[in-house]
């Protein structure tokens, strides 16, 4: 089995307001990824809360998931991923993907992906905006790096460091949204997506 974390802690400042809780198409952001990481099906999900808690609990009602607060959110990414990651330390995992809440171009199907097309990999990554980056799978093996982490440093740096890293072009993984404008056009994406299901790409680099 492969675990899911979503990291979901931040302070949203470029946003304004708590854009984990901003609705793309009636959907809340936060509800949307947790939902598509239970849709993959690959196993258990985690959700790592912070700066904006009960709220985010509300949406995330009724899911069978588990939530975990970061009371030290406010330090870094790499907090939230030693949360999530920490009590699946010695589960009985092969890896775990790292995802966002505000990637809502991600797909079940891409999770599976990540988890399935390089069983050779230490590390596979998503690509986009000419780059690695988040959903990523990590094996195991991988794990004790995820956790030394400190501050603002990311998985993107363990992706990185790894010399031979296993890719999946996921353009739609470029729709982040960091502003309201981003949230626009994210949904103008992801509607374009539904409608023209064979014709998508990212709508700014990430």
């Amino acid at each position: 089995m492969t675990g899911i974390i979503i990291l979901a802690a931040g302070g949203s400042t470029r946003f304004g307001s708590p854009k984990q809780l901003a609705e793309i198409h009636g959907k809340p952001l936060l509800r949307h990824a947790a939902e598509t990481a239970l849709e993959a099906g690959i196993g258990p999900v985690r959700v790592v809360l912070g700066a904006v808690d009960a709220p985010c609990r509300a949406v995330l009602e009724g899911l069978e998931l588990g939530i975990v607060h970061n009371p030290a959110w406010s330090g870094g990414m790499a907090g939230s991923i030693m949360a999530g990651l920490e009590p699946w330390a010695n589960a009985d995992l092969v890896g775990v993907i790292v995802m966002l809440a505000d990637q809502p171009g991600v797909e079940a199907e891409h999770l599976r992906k990540l988890a399935t097309a390089f069983p050779d990999k230490s590390v596979v990554a998503s690509r986009y905006a000419g780059q690695p980056g988040v959903p990523a799978w990590f094996s195991k093996g991988k794990f004790p790096a995820l956790l030394e982490l400190r501050g603002e440093r990311g998985a993107k740096q363990v992706i990185l460091a790894e010399p031979a890293v296993g890719e999946i072009d996921l353009p739609a993984a470029a729709w982040d949204v960091d502003t309201p404008d981003d949230l626009v056009r994210a949904g103008q994406e992801f509607f374009s997506k539904a409608v023209h299901p064979h014709e998508s790409g990212p709508c700014h680099g990430a």
